[in-house]
């Protein structure tokens, strides 16, 4: 079953699931790595285009690591 754009459709369904998310990764304080985990599932969910995907996952590569990320910060 591929996954790819499931929910490219379905706004109102992503807007709630993506507000949920963001509500309880910040209630429990979830790590970084979860929330870019998060934010990469519903990027693919909604079906993003792959340069999106791209610069996502360098952005998220770059943040993720913690010397590359106090290079930046």
């Amino acid at each position: 079953m591929n996954l790819y754009g499931i929910l490219a459709a379905q706004g109102s369904f992503v807007f709630g699931l993506s507000l949920a998310m963001v509500s309880v990764f910040g209630f429990l304080g979830a790590p970084l790595w979860l929330w870019t985990l998060g934010i990469a599932a519903l990027f693919v969910a909604c079906g993003a285009s792959y340069p999106v995907l791209a610069a996502f996952g360098l952005l998220a590569f770059l943040f993720n690591v913690p010397p590359l990320r106090a290079a930046l910060v």
